[in-house]
């Protein structure tokens, strides 16, 4: 089974984070700090997610980059969509 790829996916893509429950708590508070961060405080500095062993990180991964794909070039190069 193949997708047909499009290349701004993550630009439009609408994440279900807030009342997602498949998502654990762990899971929601790492999306919404890095939105925080970026988004909101338009902080131009790395950032670094801490989350707990077992938190399937690669789903809050998936979720920065779409955060990644929507800020400027100049923040691109300090949000590392690697898990």
């Amino acid at each position: 089974m193949s997708f047909p790829y499009d290349p701004n996916y993550f630009k439009i893509a609408d994440p279900f984070i807030k009342d997602n429950e498949n998502l654990r708590v762990p899971q929601i508070e790492g999306y919404f700090s890095v939105y925080d961060h970026f988004m909101i405080r338009k902080k131009t500095t790395s950032a670094i997610v801490v989350l707990p062993t077992g938190e399937r990180v690669i789903i809050v991964m998936g979720a920065v980059c779409v955060i990644k794909s929507r800020v400027s070039e100049t923040l691109n190069k300090y949000i590392s969509c690697i898990a």
